[in-house]
This record gives structure tokens, sequence and C-alpha cells, in this order.
């Protein structure tokens, strides 16, 4: 790996075209993983949807039956099909919020993550660590001194950053 010269651009280059990468098959793993989640929420109604709907043809069907005996009890499965409605509709609006949050609370972590990101960017003055089949380097930015030492160890002056 040679010192300097054109491959530390390239090497920028593919860092930032990695870690662009990275970020966004983050987003597309957490969006995915959200659909899955909408679409389990939606099977789920549905499902209780369908059972809500045979319940009520049963109970209308009974209902029907026992309506020469009894003239209350139309009204009475009435009223409870609509708590099961409402009850219903109730958790799907719970199930909408909690997801909604949880965007939220996701997007947050992503702006965090974004500006730990630039924090540690400024913090290390340009030098970034690169991995080849010749080992592990330090690559240094560009009007970085060598030959200095620091209490008797080896060390690289950095430029002052602006």
């Amino acid at each position: 790996m040679s010192r300097g010269g054109p491959t530390s651009s390239t090497l920028s280059e593919r860092l930032s075209a990695k870690l662009e990468a990275d970020r966004k098959q983050i987003e597309e793993l957490t969006l995915s993983e959200h659909r899955k989640l909408a679409q389990s929420f939606l099977a789920a109604s549905r499902d209780e949807l369908a059972t809500i709907k045979n319940a009520i043809h049963e109970q209308s069907l009974s209902t029907m039956q026992n309506m020469r005996v009894m003239l209350r009890w139309p009204l009475w499965t009435a009223a409870g099909c609509i708590v099961i409605v409402l009850t219903s509709l109730a958790l799907l609006l719970v199930g909408t919020w909690w997801m909604r949050q949880d965007l939220a609370e996701t997007r947050r972590a992503i702006i965090g993550e974004r500006q730990a990101l630039s924090s540690l960017r400024a913090q290390t003055g340009g030098v970034k660590v690169t991995t080849s089949d010749k080992g592990t380097f330090l690559v240094l930015p560009k009007g970085a001194e060598t030959g200095w030492t620091c209490d008797e160890t080896p060390c690289v002056k950095i430029p002052a950053t602006e």
C-alpha cells in the first residue's frame, strides 16, 4: 500500500460510498421491518374482522330464530356488535399510533447516529483506518508531517483542521 497519493482520495471515496451504502441499507431494512410490522397488523385486523363478522352472523341467525319469543334480543345483539366493532377500531388506532411512535423514534435515532458520526469525524482530524491484504493502515490527511516523537514514541503531526 502506498503512502499518500491518489489512493488516499480513492480510499476516501470508497469509504464514503461504503458509509452511504451502509446507511441506505440500514434505512431500507428499517423501512422493510416497519412494512412487515404494518402488514402483520393488517393481517391480524383482517382476521379479527373476519372473526367478528362470523360472530355477528351467528348471533344474527340466533336472534332471528328467537325473535318470535323475545323481541328485545335484536337490540342487545346490535349493541354488542357496535361494542365489538368499536373495540376493534380502537385496537387498530392504538396499533397505528404505536407504529407512528416507533417510526419517530427510529428517525430520532438515525439523526443522533449521523450527528455522532459527524462528531467522530471531526475528532479524528481526518485520520482514517483501512485494511487491505497487506495489513491494517492509518490513512493520514493531506499535509500530515511524519518524523515526530511523542514521549520518545514515533508519532505523526496532523495539520490543524479548520
